[in-house]
């Protein structure tokens, strides 16, 4: 059948029709769009609200440079572990592209950090500095400790030039660290500090390092003098420092630092408990010199200070380790430039400023745990980081989801893990209040 033909007034009416519902459809597109737009979508089995957690923006792992297919692998690797790994966090130019937490663990969980404790210890005395409490790293002990702690006028002769320098790179007493020790001798000492009623006290009278800022002598007994300095100087505990400084200024939830001495100094040297998302924050800190929402908490000069090495690490870690500098360890991962937060067991933060990148682990790795984290670093994160960006892949990115949702229905055997060591939201002990 023929259409009847329509007359140049007709069409005329009918092309200005067109196109005036064309430009009405482009002009109600980004509005419409809008309307429809879904939260932005990362790699985590746990709801989020929007698109950020507590003001760092998420992302699809593609959109920061990362391959949700290796990923994917990755998460299959640590889903093959038969040691508990409690979580891991990746973000990349300031975005969260992958949380990992086992179990039924919430996000508010906080978990026990071991050393990494050390490396938040080091940002306390940074911002101690930054408040002129401490002169500088080369300021000597014998002007920040009061003088009866040293105990006799012949220990304050031996030990008051001890240089917060040393103390912060395991270069200041002769003890041997505990971890793999078996001496009883060692053993007894070390009791004998983690049971003293003020272990600065304890610490102090301790041998001290004889050619100092050469190899470490790693022990968490020079932590407890760091941490003595900030108890002293700030007239405050580490942790309440910490808070009123860094922590709340960066939006911490349920931190603790657990066994403070009877005289409510902290441990120094470990004890810290703090959610995955604050150990990100933390990392994210680094990676930005010092910078949170526009404000500077610590002087960039401290942070550029701890990716220089100012000691070697004991021979029997060079392989995992190139070096160490206040506190903080430098890992040999493809020899890409970072800076390590590590603890016993698998706690890790790793800032790797080239690569604009964070990376945070917790776990109960009892076995390798050195091997395990350059594994999942070396072979694994930098392996899935492909560039700048990636077009995005539905079909990996939901294996990666599906790789995450099972991980949350694994058996974490809480039960079987020492009562520290388990993550919850709830602060484990009851604190006590600073004391002169």
């Amino acid at each position: 059948m023929n259409r009847p033909k329509l007359s140049e007034s007709v069409r005329g009416v009918l092309d200005r029709r067109r196109f005036l519902i064309a430009a009405g459809t482009l002009l109600l597109a980004p509005a419409y769009a809008q309307e429809r737009r879904e939260p932005a979508r990362f790699a985590s089995a746990l709801p989020i609200s929007g698109s950020a957690l507590e003001g760092i923006p998420v992302s699809t792992p593609e959109a920061q440079g990362f391959d949700s297919a290796r990923l994917a692998a990755m998460t299959r690797f640590i889903e093959s572990t038969s040691e508990p790994t409690f979580s891991m966090m990746i973000a990349r130019n300031g975005h969260i592209v992958y949380e990992m937490l086992a179990g039924d663990l919430p996000r508010d969980a906080a978990h026990y950090l071991m050393s990494v404790t050390k490396s938040l210890t080091s940002a306390i005395t940074g911002a101690a500095i930054d408040r002129s409490l401490i002169a500088s790293e080369d300021q000597p002990i014998g002007e920040l400790l009061p003088n009866e702690l040293f105990g006799s006028p012949e220990n304050l002769e031996d030990k008051r030039r001890i240089t917060v320098r040393q103390v912060l790179n395991m270069s200041a007493l002769d003890v041997p660290h505990i971890v793999g020790n078996t001496d009883p001798e060692a053993r007894k000492n070390y009791s004998g500090w983690v049971e003293a009623k003020n272990r600065v006290r304890y610490a102090l009278a301790q041998r001290k390092v004889h050619q100092p800022m050469g190899v470490m002598n790693y022990t968490d007994l020079n932590c407890s003098l760091m941490n003595g300095i900030i108890h002293y100087r700030s007239r405050k505990t580490a942790l309440d420092f910490a808070n009123e400084h860094l922590f709340s200024r960066m939006g911490f939830r349920n931190q603790e630092w657990m066994g403070q001495d009877p005289e409510g100094i902290e441990l120094g040297g470990y004890g810290l408990r703090l959610r995955p998302l604050d150990m990100l924050k933390f990392g994210q800190l680094y990676l930005q010199r010092g910078s949170w929402n526009g404000q500077s908490l610590l002087n960039p000069a401290w942070i550029d200070k701890a990716y220089v090495s100012q000691v070697s690490p004991r021979h029997d870690m060079r392989y995992f380790y190139s070096g160490y500098s206040n506190y903080w360890w430098h890992g040999r991962h493809r020899g890409a430039k970072n800076i390590m937060a590590s603890g016993w067991k698998g706690q890790r933060i790793s800032v790797f400023p080239d690569e604009n990148l964070v990376v945070t682990h917790t776990g109960v790795i009892e076995n390798l745990e050195a091997r395990y984290y350059d594994e999942l670093i070396s072979r694994h994160v930098l392996y899935a980081m492909r560039g700048s960006s990636l077009p995005e892949n539905p079909a990996a990115f939901g294996d990666l989801l599906a790789a995450l949702g099972r991980i949350r229905e694994k058996d974490l055997r809480l039960d079987a893990v020492e009562p520290r060591m388990r993550p919850e939201a709830r602060n484990k002990e009851k604190r006590k209040p600073w004391r002169a």
